[in-house]
């Protein structure tokens, strides 16, 4: 699993991060942001209550 920075195109290792924090070693990511990643679950969660999957 990974982590990724909110503001910049970077990852890295979920298991670094939890043990690590902000001192986690960070990535390079060509074409994906934390910013990103969180606007496709907010899209993917939307469209779910909106097909009645949550209460």
């Amino acid at each position: 699993m990974r982590a990724f920075r909110l503001e910049a195109r970077a990852y890295c290792r979920y298991a670094d991060w939890t043990a690590n924090g902000g001192h986690a070693r960070f990535y390079g990511h060509i074409d994906t942001s934390g910013n990103d990643v969180m606007m496709k679950a907010r899209a993917m969660i939307a469209r779910e209550i909106a097909d009645g999957l949550w209460d």
